[in-house]
Parts: structure tokens; C-alpha cells; sequence
């Protein structure tokens, strides 16, 4: 029987979603972009209180730390990137070629976007910090099309946090 729980967090962007595994694993994502929920998962207000308040204060424009959550597991290249982005400042972008080349991968550009494509921790680890080389926005979840709630988001995220936003 899994014990595996979630809360959802009202943010400035949409329903985001925090799960924990029964491993003690953590995910995030946005509800509006289908973040699948494990199926047995149950809802559980009061998780991880102080992530919570982090995450809260996150949404709010304030710098926050998330050194102390685990990466989950993944393939080499995907952590690398991973961690990487949460290297990245708040407020500032950073190319997926520059991303590629922090990981390890200088000419592994669009493998980093399928790196961030797939992160399983959007806000703890920042991938809407990552950004084209061409001045655009990029992808967001998967979607870069600009008329695209994904897209409208990780522009919202990055004008949360103050940074200039490639494209505007």
C-alpha cells in the first residue's frame, strides 16, 4: 500500500503541486500542466510545512534555498543539469547551451532542454531560469510556444523574480 502524499499550493501562477514518495522523495510541478499525481497518493495539508513556506516565499519574489532537497534520480546527464540550474541566481538566465556546458556537455544543448523538459522539481530547482540562446524564452514544460500557458508562466516566474526577460 503506498503512503505516498501530496498538498497543492494556490500560487501567483496557477495550483502547484507538492508530492512526497514513500521513499521520501519529492516532486513538484503545476496542476494546469497535468502533473500526475501518484495514484494512490493521498491529500495531506499540512506536508512538509517548511518546504511549503519556502515555496510560498519563493512565489512571493524572495530569494530562496532549496540546496537541502535531494535531486531525484535520473540519468547522470539529466542530475548534472539539474544541478546546474540550481546554481543558476535568482532572477538570472542562463542559456541551454551555457547550461549544456555547466554539466559537463558544452555542445549538448538540446539534450539540457530535454534535461529541464523532464525536471521533476520546477521552482526547486529552477529550470525556468534556463533560456535560448537566440534571446527567447525557450521551453517550458515540454511546450515552447509563446501563446502557451507553459510559456506565459515561465515568463510570470522570471518577472517574479525580477530578472530580464529575454524576448521583452
Amino acid at each position: 500500500m503506498s503512503h505516498d502524499r501530496y498538498r497543492v499550493l494556490e500560487t501567483p501562477v496557477g495550483s502547484f503541486h507538492l508530492i512526497q514518495a514513500d521513499d521520501g522523495s519529492i516532486r513538484t510541478g503545476w496542476v494546469g500542466f497535468g502533473t500526475p499525481l501518484p495514484p494512490s497518493a493521498r491529500l495531506d495539508r499540512s506536508l512538509l510545512p517548511d518546504l511549503t513556506d519556502r515555496l510560498k516565499r519563493q512565489f512571493d519574489g524572495e530569494v530562496t534555498d532549496f540546496s537541502d532537497i535531494p535531486l531525484p534520480k535520473a540519468p547522470p546527464f539529466h542530475i548534472a543539469c539539474w544541478a546546474a540550474a540550481r546554481r543558476i541566481p535568482h532572477g538570472r538566465c542562463l542559456s541551454y547551451a551555457r547550461l549544456a556546458s555547466e554539466a559537463g556537455s558544452p555542445s549538448a544543448a538540446r539534450a539540457a532542454g530535454q534535461a529541464m523538459r523532464h525536471n521533476p522539481q520546477p521552482i526547486i530547482t529552477p529550470c525556468h531560469r534556463v533560456v535560448s540562446s537566440n534571446g527567447g524564452l525557450g521551453g517550458f514544460a515540454g511546450s515552447s510556444k509563446t501563446d502557451r500557458i507553459e510559456t506565459r508562466t515561465k515568463r510570470a516566474l522570471l518577472a517574479i523574480e525580477g530578472a530580464d526577460i529575454p524576448g521583452s
